[in-house]
């Protein structure tokens, strides 16, 4: 292998392998999946801090230019999504490794009302408090789950 061979085969393997998005994720995972301490226990403590440390230190090296807690959030949201959905959020994220979260629940909500028009007898948001006769107030659950009321 000649130096320009080794450069370019080194180039092909960091944009292969230097996933910032996937990197980050895994180490959230580590840091959401710590194990529940049930004693003080100094060897326990030791592994709870070094896990913690190593995967911290980790995000910090990757330099994220987003926001920690957007990413961390992000990630939680992402590994609650239906296959399809995150199919579709990694497609549109391209090669922009930390969205904004902003971004992501706006993709959610366009979704949402996207799922919502194609179905719309799947909506269940709706509970109907009628009176006996009929006549009264309707309540009605809004999108962002505050209360509105419907004379009727």
């Amino acid at each position: 292998m000649t130096a320009n061979n080794y450069t370019i085969a080194w180039k092909l393997l960091v944009e292969r392998y230097e996933n910032k998005r996937l990197i980050a994720a895994s180490h959230i995972r580590q840091l959401l999946g710590l194990k529940q301490l049930h004693k003080e226990s100094a060897s326990e403590f030791a592994e709870l801090v070094n896990t913690i440390s190593n995967n911290v230190n980790t995000l910090q090296a990757l330099n994220i230019q987003a926001s920690l807690s957007d990413v961390i959030i992000s990630q939680i949201i992402t590994e609650r999504l239906d296959s399809t959905t995150r199919k579709a959020w990694e497609f549109k994220l391209n090669d922009l490794p930390f969205p904004p979260l902003n971004d992501f629940i706006t993709f959610l909500e366009v979704r949402r009302l996207a799922l919502e028009n194609l179905n719309p007898g799947e909506v269940n948001s709706h509970s109907d408090t009628r009176s006996a006769d009929g006549k009264g107030d309707r309540h009605v659950k809004d999108r962002r789950n505050t209360n509105t009321f419907i004379s009727i």
